[in-house]
């Protein structure tokens, strides 16, 4: 007799132990959820390297057929760049492949973490932006969207910009707007470039 009550106290307190635990562990979980993946609540989500790398490619495109246009009825060659040029490719570089805290005369960063991707993003995004208003009076909707498209990759936020109603001009006034058309085209022809071998450089580190 006394036998069977030390086996039913001896059950009774593993049991006991047992929900102790199972209370212990649920309590645990309310009071510290698991953590999903993905950005912290209210934070903007990234950039997707891959897609933007796919918007920079159209993008050339896009700047090379609008060249090719022009210049059928326009003689749109490098001779008609603006002489001050804006530094973009250097701009680029500085923020998509030397980093900041690379060394001075140093071509590359030594290591993935020097370049800050939001920075690389951020600056291409500055820079598309302030020839996008340029881009608006070209009536190129084909540029114009593939600028957009790539605005829209880079930032998430973006607003596209529709593409207003041609206007004709008087002739002079053509000629002024061609030769404006030309000189923009030209650059952007190598900020395309330049925007597509620097997310190259920065999607070769991810291997």
């Amino acid at each position: 007799m006394a036998k069977l009550s030390a086996t039913i106290t001896s059950r009774a307190g593993s049991w006991f132990l047992l929900a102790f635990f199972c209370l212990s562990l649920l309590s645990s979980l309310v009071a510290h959820p698991a953590r999903t993946k993905g950005p912290p609540t209210g934070e903007k989500p990234t950039a997707n390297l891959s897609v933007c790398l796919t918007t920079s490619a159209h993008l050339m495109k896009a700047v090379d057929d609008s060249l090719h246009h022009l210049q059928k009825t326009f003689n749109c060659t490098m001779v008609q760049i603006l002489l001050n040029n804006p530094n973009n490719e250097e701009k680029i570089q500085e923020a998509c492949v030397r980093g900041k805290s690379s060394k001075p005369g140093s071509c590359i960063a030594e290591a993935n973490d020097v370049v800050d991707q939001a920075w690389c993003m951020g600056s291409i995004y500055t820079i598309l932006k302030h020839y996008e208003v340029e881009i608006k009076t070209f009536n190129a909707p084909n540029l114009l969207n593939a600028v957009n498209h790539m605005m829209q990759a880079l930032k998430t936020d973006h607003k596209i910009t529709e593409q207003p109603a041609s206007i004709p001009h008087p002739l002079k006034k053509r000629y002024e707007n061609d030769l404006n058309q030309c000189q923009i085209l030209l650059i952007l022809q190598q900020l395309s470039q330049t925007i597509n071998r620097a997310l190259n450089f920065r999607k070769s580190l991810e291997i």
